[in-house]
């Protein structure tokens, strides 16, 4: 991969925006396998993954808010899943978007829900964006030093294998989760924060 010019750099951040719509985490690794390869800069990739996760969470939420002005959109959308999170969702809405993030199979019904219940989309705008902030730092610095690390004996096969791994790991765990998945896996998120919080005070 040759490196980019500075006029590529929009295109290339367009591409990562783009391909947030598609499959977030595989677009991640493209981030990070333009930074190893192609001499992007962090931030460049950095503004053009987040805006792609806030914009593809904001266009679920749409079709929940849609869905509560057209009956033949609702019928498609609004299952028992969605009807069950209204309370839940309130009182956990960043940590649960976070999840949703990590976990496969969760995101869909969770901000069609955050739509259907009409979460105020300033809140769910701030929660997409910095849950969707660290989390994309974390994985694009950890995909970066693991494809760097695997290059040295893969070459160029090192992106496309850990493609197929990324793939693979959510298509196992893509089981789609319900609501139960949802409450349990964000209880214990929460109380790993307030067990680091507490050793911190």
């Amino acid at each position: 991969m040759q490196l980019l010019s500075n006029s590529s750099w929009l295109g290339a951040a367009s591409a990562l925006f783009l391909g947030s719509f598609l499959q977030e985490d595989l677009a991640v690794l493209a981030g990070a396998a333009y930074i190893s390869e192609a001499g992007l800069p962090w931030p460049v990739a950095f503004a053009g993954l987040l805006s792609g996760f806030v914009a593809s969470d904001l266009a679920v939420y749409g079709l929940g808010r849609a869905a509560s002005r057209i009956p033949r959109l609702r019928g498609l959308l609004i299952t028992e899943r969605v009807q069950n999170a209204r309370d839940w969702l309130s009182e956990h809405l960043f940590p649960a978007v976070f999840v949703c993030h990590v976990v496969p199979g969760l995101l869909w019904a969770t901000f069609i829900a955050c739509g259907w219940f009409r979460v105020p989309v300033r809140r769910f705008v701030l929660a997409s964006l910095v849950t969707a902030a660290a989390y994309i730092a974390v994985l694009l610095f950890l995909l970066v030093q693991f494809g760097q690390f695997i290059r040295q004996d893969l070459g160029y096969w090192a992106w496309g294998a850990l493609a197929a791994l990324l793939l693979a790991s959510g298509i196992l765990v893509k089981t789609r989760p319900g609501w139960a998945t949802l409450s349990k896996t964000v209880s214990r998120f929460n109380d790993l924060v307030r067990r680091v919080w507490s050793r911190r005070n």
